[in-house]
């Protein structure tokens, strides 16, 4: 795989609740997913020493998060309220690749959003966002 540009790997959430249409969260400029699945072991005396685990087993979630500088977009004002809220948001996360990138689709909350800032330097931000139900993957071509 050639390397990707990672400005291409996007963090967007909905602009309206259920209108499809997704804005990015503006300022970013650290940004990573992290896909999690739970393991369930189902070794017992019978598998000779070695571990088993259950295919398909266990809780699947993920996690985006990202960083960056505060600028006043309405994607960084939907994100900020949804955590003052505790309130999930439609949000949608694109992975750059080379035959297509892949899409991730659905239901997150904000589970941390933080903001910071120095003498003499910009207002900094960090968020992190868990799934909170089903993601939809979806492939668009490169």
């Amino acid at each position: 795989m050639a390397a990707k540009n990672g400005r291409l790997l996007l963090i967007e959430v909905e602009s309206a609740p259920g209108n499809g249409v997704f804005v990015p969260v503006g300022g970013l400029r650290t940004k990573s997913l992290k896909i999690n699945n739970e393991l369930v072991d189902i070794t017992t005396d019978d598998s000779s020493g070695v571990r088993e685990l259950l295919d398909g087993g266990g809780v699947n979630s993920m996690e985006a998060s990202g960083s960056g500088i505060t600028k006043d977009t309405l994607g960084f004002d939907i994100l900020r309220e949804a955590a003052e809220n505790n309130e999930q948001i439609n949000c949608r996360v694109t992975i750059p690749g080379d035959t297509y990138s892949r899409v991730y689709t659905g239901p997150w909350l904000p589970s941390e959003v933080e903001q910071t800032g120095e003498y003499k330097d910009s207002v900094q931000f960090k968020a992190t966002l868990a799934s909170a139900g089903a993601i939809t993957k979806t492939r668009i071509g490169a």
